[in-house]
């Protein structure tokens, strides 16, 4: 089961193809032969070898179709399953990774006192506290369009890895046509501020007054297009 996704749905969308096709031939060729029978009196054995074969063929063409479809839904379970299996493998690889380093960072710092590491501790909390205030708003921010974006591109059911950066995210959403060209831009620029915020760059007042403004608005066309998107698949299933 190591075909590619695109490799299966080429695969049966043929057999499909092939079944529709042989359940044409079939149906046209019983249709006319019947229809070229001037009088019922005409009617012989042949005949009935001809409505024998016209549903054979149907009947194969049924029955390809039927195996296509129910093959198609397997293969589509079992990637579907690959896919969450090697997520988890990732997850599980990546947590051993960090278990490592810490333990890595641990042994180097083993021979620092306990009193230097406190002091640095200290230091630490202090340089915490004293950040910019526009910086952390305008985290706070970065974080909210994301968590949206998230669960809007969740709905759409996307796959977890083609979104694993907000960039990408973007680029989904103006791909499937969710936002405009203008609307990903302006929201781009939005969290480029805040990148900036984030890498710890200076943050002028003039930019943070223009993220605290436009972000409210996109904040709100994030819920407001997620909103629209569960009422639309409610209704399709009524």
């Amino acid at each position: 089961m190591d075909l590619p996704k695109l490799v299966y749905d080429d695969f049966y969308k043929f057999i499909m193809s092939a079944g529709i096709l042989l359940f044409l031939i079939g149906w046209g060729t019983a249709t006319y032969l019947f229809l070229s029978i001037k009088n019922i009196a005409e009617i012989h054995w042949s005949f009935w070898c001809i409505i024998g074969a016209y549903i054979l063929i149907a009947g194969l063409g049924i029955t390809a179709i039927c195996y296509s479809i129910k093959k198609w839904k397997h293969n589509q379970t079992l990637l579907d399953k690959q896919l969450e299996a090697k997520t988890e493998q990732e997850e599980i690889n990546t947590e051993l990774s960090r278990k490592e380093l810490k333990s890595q960072v641990e042994e180097k710092i083993k021979d620092v006192s306990k009193t230097e590491q406190k002091r640095v501790k200290t230091k630490t909390d202090k340089e915490l506290s004293r950040i910019d205030s526009k910086n952390v708003d305008l985290m706070r921010i970065r974080y909210l369009i994301e968590d949206k974006t998230i669960k809007l591109l969740e709905f759409m059911n996307y796959p977890r890895k083609t979104y694993r950066s907000l960039a990408n995210s973007l680029k989904l959403l103006e791909h499937s046509e969710v936002f405009d060209k203008q609307s990903t831009h302006l929201i781009r620029e939005v969290v480029h501020i805040c990148n900036k915020a984030i890498h710890a760059n200076k943050i002028t007042q003039n930019e943070h007054a223009f993220v605290m403004d436009v972000s409210e608005k996109i904040l709100i066309l994030l819920e407001e297009t997620l909103k629209e998107a569960k009422n639309e698949s409610k209704n399709s299933i009524k």
